[in-house]
């Protein structure tokens, strides 16, 4: 391999932990967040009584050691020769003294054999260093690689900021010097010697790179905080969500099972008893009105157009079938076309939701029906059984998985 890592030694990265953070606090913060990340891999179920581990760019192999207590295989590259050498040196040492399979090898993930899966996939202050492609397509070849269910332990470096910031790192006249860039400046550093390009990532910039790669995330645990000197205060200020002077995070992800394209539907019922609304008259008119205002594309029942739908064209053979000719009570319907919902974790491709008035009753009913791609089963379950009665999950540090309607692809939002 050709490629050279520009901080030669971790010149840079020493400079950083001795001006601006305590030392022995560095290591045991990150120790604390690494502990998180063996009790997950612990908890892992065991294949054929063995669990094996990618670490991807492992540097000098300071981690090998670290993960080889949790793990029966490792399988670590490094494309930098001068730090494979040293890796190899450490994966001897941890081999020795663990008594676990490890192999170091100089390359990147092509040198893996195709075909090779891992349970573990470890990639520590990796992606913060390559270009916004190259990191995208990391993410997606890490996917490749693992079993489903399997874990993505990621570190990187963190904004509590929307968006990503960009540096060119460097050392003049024997300082560490920091300046802000573009991202396209950024881009054309990588590979340039002697200059450290740095990418500080923002959290759903993360979030959003692996869930289209097809991970979930499971734990996000920021540490090497500013003024802290005990993991603990990194614990407290975790859970408290306040992470801006965090300069480092750790992504526990997990992929999800095999993505599955289907279609949903769920119907609900409930009844109106404001006289304002006006359900009990005949007059359809002002309801007709305020639905037409909020939802450009919809169909009403008694439309021309409605001999062109096949959910009307359903009803009405049904009715026909029950009745005779028709309902034998008063009903109002509209198909609301192209709701334009959105789910976090999956897409949702077409959906619409009928609408129908029994207006002698007081009664509302609601058809929504969804076609989702990239779904996981456990996802459509949640989606099936709990979005109906309007319960939103949240994980601690993840943002919402309820389901919601796209304000962006709507021009009004509210009608009743």
């Amino acid at each position: 391999m050709n490629y050279k890592y520009p901080d030669k030694d971790d010149r840079l990265t020493i400079e950083l932990i001795n001006t601006e953070y305590d030392g022995p606090y560095w290591e045991k913060s990150e120790a604390a967040v690494l502990e998180k990340a063996g009790e997950a891999i612990k908890a892992l179920p065991e294949k054929d009584d063995r669990k094996r581990l990618l670490d991807l760019g492992c540097g000098k192999g300071r981690l090998i050691g670290t993960f080889a207590r949790w793990v029966d295989e490792i399988v670590a590259v490094e494309p930098d020769s001068s730090r494979f050498s040293e890796a190899a040196e450490a994966g001897a040492l941890a081999d020795k003294l663990t008594g676990k399979e490890i192999d170091v090898r100089n390359g990147d993930i092509t040198c893996v054999e195709e075909g090779s899966m891992f349970d573990v996939v470890l990639s520590s202050h990796v992606i913060q260093h390559i270009t916004r492609d190259m990191a995208r397509s990391m993410i997606e070849q890490i996917a490749a690689k693992l079993e489903e269910g399997g874990l993505l332990i990621l570190t990187t470096t963190h904004t509590a900021g929307c968006e990503d910031e960009f540096f060119r790192e460097e050392s003049k006249d024997g300082k560490r010097v920091s300046t802000s860039i573009t991202g396209e400046e950024f881009d054309a550093l990588f590979g340039t010697e002697g200059v450290l390009p740095v990418r500080i990532y923002s959290e759903d910039s993360v979030i959003s790179m692996a869930e289209e790669a097809g991970f979930k995330a499971e734990d996000i645990l920021c540490y090497h905080f500013k003024g802290h000197s005990s993991a603990a205060e990194d614990e407290e200020a975790c859970e408290a969500g306040r992470k801006e002077e965090a300069r480092d995070v750790l992504y526990i992800f997990r992929k999800k099972e095999t993505l599955i394209d289907a279609s949903i539907g769920y119907h609900f019922s409930f009844s109106i008893f404001d006289d304002e609304i006006g359900l009990r008259t005949d007059d359809e008119s002002e309801l007709r009105s305020s639905i037409s205002r909020n939802f450009k594309d919809v169909v009403f029942y008694d439309s021309p157009e409605s001999s062109n739908e096949q959910v009307f064209r359903d009803l009405k053979t049904g009715e026909d079938f029950l009745h005779g000719n028709g309902l034998p009570f008063q009903c109002f319907r509209a198909l609301i076309k192209d709701y334009s919902f959105k789910m976090n974790g999956f897409e949702i491709v077409d959906s619409a939701v009928m609408v129908t008035v029994f207006s002698q009753t007081d009664t509302v009913q609601l058809g929504v029906s969804l076609s989702v791609r990239n779904a996981t089963v456990d996802e459509l379950v949640y989606l099936r059984q709990v979005l109906g009665n309007g319960k939103q999950r949240r994980k601690r540090n993840i943002c919402p998985g309820a389901i919601q309607r796209d304000q962006r692809r709507t021009e009004q939002k509210n009608y009743r």
